[in-house]
């Protein structure tokens, strides 16, 4: 068992350092006017605003550590959580778009009783509760743009639209019937995992998206785009459709280049085109710098975290 670990361990180090690679070949494409930097101002606003979209997938940890319990009906290590959380999200980097799944499952590797079809079905339930986040979104902010978009759709679109409404109602169904099925399939989910959590992580869930969407009209601002209190309504909706296209988009890696192509398209009439295209780019180089600061607090909450338990452990133990 010990070995196994050690093994998982390597591979969780060598999935980091092809992350990085990714992370590289991906700045190195953006095509960054750095002229927009020469100002402290903005750089300083930039690297804020890139903070907070981190400290947003920091609460992400928190939240799928309460999805676990919930599921699980364990005490589990948030140290141990929020670091391989953190880590593995990085794997989204990674072409194929599925890493990052797969190296969650170390929780399970590393804790005593936890099912890897537990994460693996926390996986799958926080996914749809991103769907479910970014929907809610773009009904607050822009439910007319969404129904003009909805209208311009082909037939094949919308019963492709139709059968992922239809998969996040069969989990809402599989959360109802929890305990029959965790009978049949023994997938661990604990017997006491009830309803009345979904509305607490939902909200968990769509504030962290809203962090991200209410950063870009910021960058818009940042930029010299005039932004009425409208036109800042519609462009945090949009962001959402951009999100969700890219999100539900299998095989994009952190939804590249799909939710910058939907930006284009339905920001494109709104703001001027060049500050767009300047924002869709830095935007995204923001997002994958919160994502390596995310990663390096992970890294010190989780060394924090084992300091304490090993400082209890020695005062009462």
């Amino acid at each position: 068992m010990e070995r196994t670990k050690k093994l998982i361990s390597l591979a969780g180090t060598l999935l980091m350092l092809a992350s990085f690679v990714f992370i590289g070949v991906q700045i190195s494409q953006y095509n960054i006017d750095f002229s927009v930097l020469a100002s402290p101002y903005v750089a300083a606003s930039l690297l804020i605003l890139a903070l907070i979209v981190g400290s947003g997938y920091l609460f992400a940890a928190f939240v799928f550590q309460s999805l676990l319990e919930a599921l699980s009906g364990l005490s589990l290590n948030r140290g141990l959580v929020v670091r391989i959380y953190c880590m593995s999200n990085l794997y989204k980097y990674i072409p194929g778009g599925i890493m990052y799944a797969i190296g969650r499952n170390r929780i399970a590797w590393e804790t005593d009783n936890l099912r890897h079809s537990t994460v693996a079905f926390a996986t799958i339930l926080e996914g749809a509760l991103y769907a479910l986040a970014g929907l809610a979104l773009i009904a607050l902010f822009a439910f007319d743009h969404f129904l003009f978009y909805i209208r311009q759709l082909s037939l094949s679109s919308l019963v492709w639209i139709g059968a992922l409404i239809v998969a996040a109602l069969c989990l809402l169904l599989a959360y109802a019937l929890r305990q029959p099925i965790s009978r049949f399939l023994k997938t661990g989910i604990d017997s006491g995992f009830r309803l009345r959590v979904i509305p607490k992580l939902l909200g968990g869930h769509i504030l962290i998206l809203a962090m991200q969407a209410l950063t870009f009209p910021a960058t818009l601002l940042l930029l010299g785009q005039s932004l009425t209190p409208s036109l800042t309504v519609a462009t945090i909706g949009l962001f959402a459709l951009s999100w969700l296209a890219g999100f539900l988009t299998p095989g994009a890696p952190s939804g590249l280049g799909i939710r910058e192509a939907m930006m284009l398209m339905f920001l494109g009439g709104l703001v001027d085109e060049s500050v767009l295209l300047t924002a869709i780019v830095l935007h995204r180089a923001m997002g994958v710098v919160g994502d390596v600061f995310v990663y390096g607090v992970g890294l010190v909450y989780s060394w924090q975290i084992s300091r304490e338990c090993v400082a209890d452990g020695f005062r009462f133990g």
